[in-house]
């Protein structure tokens, strides 16, 4: 099933488009968990294509005490900012009710690490860093690092399970077999063009609506 959400940004984040966007992921996770009474729940970004029943997931990663995911594809902000988990992509996540315990404090922790790379990086004059590594990408990474401290670190979905596209000609180079083989693949966003249908990708170009 899939539930509806709401999103509220928070209005000390310094972009606040990209507040918007990131705000709904984790709250509406946990709140499918306690409003909707489920066991386990699956979030994907849209960019997401499902190659097996997503039952496959829950089965396999289900009802734990832990939080599966999959590591960011670029060292670049893990990098910059010292993540000690290696940070995490939150474009597919899943949880059990076992970690409801963790939600006010995954939240607060979301918001309090994006507030000090801000505070950090306030005399810093690349857009890049300030908009997309903090605004954007800090956000994934404030969950894996509270679950590293609370010495309960992030899982990982088996590569063999989740695919996430980074460098579209290693995906390319896979064969059929392997390709197909995949739960999930996640192609990110600048890979539009090979999963949107084609009058999808038209409108979007042109910016108009389907």
């Amino acid at each position: 099933e899939i539930i509806p959400y709401f999103a509220v940004a928070d209005e000390r984040f310094i972009h606040q488009q990209y507040a918007l966007w990131t705000s709904h992921k984790w709250p509406n996770a946990f709140r499918a968990l306690r409003e909707f009474d489920y066991d386990n729940v699956l979030y994907v970004d849209t960019d997401t294509l499902f190659q097996k029943d997503p039952e496959y997931l829950f089965e396999k990663y289900g009802n734990t005490d832990a939080i599966y995911g999959m590591q960011d594809v670029s060292d670049k902000y893990t990098k910059i900012f010292e993540a000690k988990n290696q940070g995490m992509n939150d474009g597919q996540f899943l949880l059990s009710r076992h970690v409801l315990k963790y939600e006010q404090d995954i939240l607060s922790e979301r918001i309090n690490y994006v507030l000090r790379l801000q505070e950090k990086f306030k005399n810093e004059k690349d857009e890049d860093l300030l908009i997309n590594g903090i605004q954007w990408v800090s956000c994934q990474y404030a969950i894996s690092e509270y679950l590293y401290e609370i010495g309960n670190p992030l899982r990982l979905f088996d590569n063999s399970d989740i695919y996430i596209v980074h460098k579209m000609n290693e995906f390319l180079d896979l064969t059929q077999e392997e390709r197909e083989g995949f739960a999930l693949i996640h192609y990110l966003n600048y890979n539009t063009q090979y999963f949107f249908p084609e009058i999808w990708q038209y409108c979007i170009a042109k910016n108009k609506r389907v």
